[in-house]
C-alpha cells in the first residue's frame, strides 16, 4: 500500500518548506484530486469519506487509532458557504491530498487543522483580514507555534490561486523575517555539491546508453530549462508537448500559464518565453526521441520512463498521458542513487530538490541585471514584491558563482569529468596556474607578484585581479595574508554591489499596464550588473591561487 511503501523507501518528509512545488489549477486540480482520492481509498490509506465530505477517515496509525482530517470552519455552516469559502476549502482538500504523498498522515492532519483556523479567521483570505492574521500570529507566545503557522500558511498560499495570495505571502514573509524564528526546513544545498551535480549531469549526458537516455533525459531538460526560467516543478511537468514555436526567427517555449494583462496594480502574466537555440534543439531532440511511445499531453513522456517508474510501488501516476511532478521527484532521487551513487561512486552529496532550480533561476535573473518587472513576468508573479523572497539567496548565489568560476580557472586545462571530481585536482591546478618564470617573454616585479604585459594595459585597480598577473609559489606563501585581505575587500565590494542593485530594482518606476520602465534606470542596473560580474571574476581568479596554498 502507499503509506507502507512510502515508509519503506523513506519518501516521507519531516516538514514542508514555505514554497510549494505544485499549483492549484481550479477544476483540473479537483478532477485529478477526486481520482487520486479514490486511488488512495483503493490502496487503503483512506478508509472513510469522499472528496466532498467534511471528514476523511484514514487507516489506523501505529497506536491503532484512526486518523480523521476535518475540513470544517467554525464560523461557517456547510449550508451557507459562499463560493469564496468553497473555493478555499476545495483548494485545501487538493493541497492535503498532495501532501499525503510526501508527509505522514498525522502531519497532514495537523496542517489542515491549522489552515482551517486560518481560513476561518481571514474569511477565506480576504484582503481586509490580513492584519487580523498578523495580530493573531504576533500574539502567540510559542515561537514554535508562530513558525509552524507561518510555514504552513505560506506553503498553502503559494500552492493556491486565491485572489489575494501574493499580498498575504509578501506580508507573512516580512513578519517571519522580523520574528527571526528558528527554521527546521532545509536551505539551498551547498554549492560545491550543486556544481558536482551539474558536472556529472553534463558528462553523463554525453556517454549515456539508449536506456539511460530514455530514462534520464527529463532530468537534463528540467535542469536546463528551470535554471533559466523560474518554474515550479509542477509547471515544468505541465509544459505541453507542442510547446515550441518560432516567431521572427526567435525560438520560444509556451508555458502552462494563463496569460493575463497588466493592470494599475498587477503585473502582466506571460505564457511564452524566448529561449536560445541550444535549448530549442535539446527539446526537439527529446520530442523526436520519444515519439515512438505514442500520445502524450505533456512535453515529458511518462511512457518513455514509465517502465522504470513502475518498479517503485510507492510512485503513483494519476494519468499516464501526463508526467506529474511526483514522477520528477522520483526520477531525481533515482538519478542520485543509481547514476551519481552507483555508476560514478560519489556519495553523501547535499541533494538538490526539484524546487531549488526556481530559486537559482530568480537569482540568475537578478545577477544578469534584469529589473523587477521583467523578473516578475518571467516568474509568473502578479506583484513585483513577491520576488524579494528570493533576494535573500543572492549572497549564496554569488558565492556559488565565485566557487564555480574558481574551479573553472583552476582546472581550465583539465576539463574531463573525472579530473573535476578527483582528489588530485589541486595538484593539477598547481601545474596549470603556477608556471615557471622562464615561460614568460616579459616579466616585471610588482609589490606582490609580477606583471607579464609589456604594454601595461591594466585591467583592474589591483594587479592581482589582472589576467597578466603572475606569482610564484614562494611569493604566494610569503604574501598569503595580504592577498587574503584583498580577497575580503573584494567580497565586501560584491556585497555593496548587490545592495545597490537591490535598491535600484525596488526604486525603479514601473508601469504595469504598458510593461515599461525608465531606460536610464535600467542602464544603471545593467552597468552595476556588469561591474558585479567583473568583481565575481576578479575574486574567483584570486581565490584560485589562494586555494592552492
Amino acid at each position: 500500500m502507499v503509506s507502507s511503501a512510502q515508509r519503506q523507501h523513506q519518501r516521507y518528509k519531516i516538514e514542508i518548506d514555505e514554497t510549494s512545488e505544485s499549483l492549484y489549477k481550479g477544476k483540473a486540480s479537483i478532477i485529478e484530486a477526486k481520482s487520486f482520492f479514490q486511488r488512495l481509498k483503493a490502496e487503503g490509506l483512506i478508509i472513510g469519506g469522499s472528496f466532498d465530505s467534511e471528514v476523511w477517515i484514514l487507516k489506523p496509525n501505529a497506536h491503532r487509532q484512526k486518523l480523521t482530517i476535518k475540513f470544517s470552519l467554525e464560523s461557517v455552516h456547510t449550508i451557507v458557504r459562499t463560493s469564496k469559502t468553497t473555493t478555499a476549502v476545495n483548494t485545501l482538500k487538493c493541497w492535503a491530498l498532495e501532501k499525503l504523498i510526501v508527509l505522514e498522515p498525522v502531519t497532514v492532519q495537523q496542517y489542515v487543522h491549522i489552515l482551517n483556523k486560518t481560513i476561518d479567521l481571514t474569511n477565506s483570505f480576504e484582503e481586509a483580514a490580513l492584519d487580523s492574521l498578523i495580530d493573531h500570529i504576533s500574539n502567540l507566545e510559542s515561537e514554535t507555534a508562530k513558525e509552524r503557522i507561518l510555514r504552513t500558511t505560506l506553503n498553502f498560499l503559494d500552492y493556491s490561486d486565491l485572489p489575494f495570495r501574493e499580498e498575504y505571502l509578501i506580508e507573512l514573509r516580512i513578519i517571519r523575517n522580523k520574528f527571526r524564528l528558528p527554521r527546521n526546513v532545509r536551505t539551498l544545498p551547498n554549492y560545491p555539491d550543486v556544481l558536482k551535480f551539474h558536472l556529472i549531469l553534463e558528462y553523463f549526458s554525453k556517454i549515456w546508453n539508449d536506456k539511460e537516455k530514455f530514462v534520464y533525459f527529463p532530468i537534463l531538460l528540467w535542469w536546463k530549462i528551470t535554471n533559466i526560467i523560474p518554474l515550479r516543478p509542477a509547471e515544468f511537468c505541465d509544459i505541453s508537448r507542442d510547446c515550441l514555436y518560432i516567431k521572427d526567427e526567435i525560438s520560444y517555449i509556451k508555458l502552462p500559464r494563463k496569460k493575463q494583462k497588466g493592470t494599475h496594480k498587477k503585473v502582466e502574466v506571460i505564457d511564452s518565453v524566448a529561449i536560445n537555440t541550444s535549448t530549442y534543439k535539446l527539446i526537439k531532440e527529446y520530442i523526436s526521441l520519444t515519439e515512438e511511445f505514442g500520445t502524450t499531453e505533456t512535453l515529458i513522456h511518462y511512457n518513455a520512463t514509465g517502465s522504470f517508474l513502475k518498479k517503485n510501488s510507492w510512485n503513483i501516476n494519476r494519468n499516464p498521458l501526463v508526467f506529474h511532478y511526483d514522477n520528477l521527484s522520483v526520477l531525481l532521487e533515482k538519478f542520485y542513487d543509481e547514476i551519481i551513487g552507483i555508476k560514478f561512486e560519489i556519495t553523501n552529496l547535499d541533494r538538490i530538490t526539484p524546487n531549488d532550480t526556481r530559486h537559482f533561476a530568480f537569482c540568475n535573473l537578478m545577477l544578469q541585471g534584469m529589473n523587477a518587472l521583467t523578473i516578475a513576468r518571467l516568474g509568473g508573479h502578479r506583484n513585483i514584491e513577491s520576488q524579494y523572497h528570493y533576494q535573500q539567496h543572492m549572497d549564496y548565489f554569488t558565492a556559488s558563482k565565485v566557487f564555480h568560476l574558481t574551479k573553472t580557472i583552476q582546472l581550465k586545462k583539465f576539463s574531463e569529468f573525472h579530473e573535476v571530481v578527483s582528489n588530485i585536482e589541486l595538484e593539477q591546478a598547481k601545474t596549470n596556474a603556477l608556471r615557471s618564470k622562464q615561460s614568460f617573454d616579459f616579466i616585471e616585479e610588482m609589490d606582490i607578484g609580477n606583471c607579464t604585459d609589456p604594454n601595461k594595459n591594466c585591467e583592474s585597480e589591483y594587479c592581482q585581479f589582472c589576467q597578466k598577473w603572475w606569482i610564484s609559489l614562494e611569493e604566494l606563501h610569503a604574501n598569503e595574508m595580504k592577498l587574503r585581505d584583498i580577497s575580503e575587500l573584494k567580497k565586501q565590494q560584491i556585497k555593496v554591489r548587490l545592495e545597490t542593485m537591490e535598491r535600484l530594482r525596488k526604486d525603479m518606476d514601473y508601469d504595469y499596464k504598458t510593461n515599461s520602465f525608465p531606460p536610464f534606470e535600467q542602464e544603471l542596473l545593467t552597468k552595476e550588473s556588469k561591474l558585479l560580474n567583473g568583481d565575481i571574476h576578479d575574486l574567483a581568479k584570486l581565490q584560485s591561487y589562494l586555494e592552492i596554498i
